[in-house]
């Protein structure tokens, strides 16, 4: 399947999937990724392989992740941001009066897509071995 444009009904839907795929067999196969990225985040080529992130908080622990080359690290990494999310950025969740801008909303949002996803990369890793 390659559209050359996606309905927005179907688009956030589509996103997921795309995601799931790639945690699910390996970034390195997604097939025409360039093509993918453009349709469904708006990255040009030569942006495929920055973040997709829109916080730039996410991209730097994006970045910071990306350094660990051992599993052991990775897995010390999100524990370690997990710990911190819970500390640091989960106010607000169980709490309705707790007010949050659409920025705050988002980069939570990212936050926890990410350690999410990479979480599970990791999973994969250590199923692996």
């Amino acid at each position: 399947m390659h559209p050359d444009q996606i309905h927005p009904d179907f688009l956030e839907s589509i996103k997921e999937q795309y995601q799931n795929f790639k945690i699910i067999y390996g970034f390195e196969n997604a097939y025409k990724e360039d093509k993918w990225n453009r349709i469904l985040f708006n990255k040009t080529p030569h942006e495929h392989n920055t973040a997709l992130w829109q916080s730039p908080a996410i991209n730097e622990l994006e970045k910071s992740y990306g350094s660990r080359h051992y599993t052991s690290q990775k897995v010390n990494f999100l524990i370690d941001q997990f710990l911190d999310y819970r500390e640091n950025h989960s106010f607000g969740e169980y709490d309705d009066t707790v007010i949050l801008t659409d920025d705050e909303l988002l980069e939570r949002k990212e936050r926890i897509e990410f350690l999410t996803a990479k979480w599970k990369e990791v999973q994969k890793d250590i199923d692996f071995n």
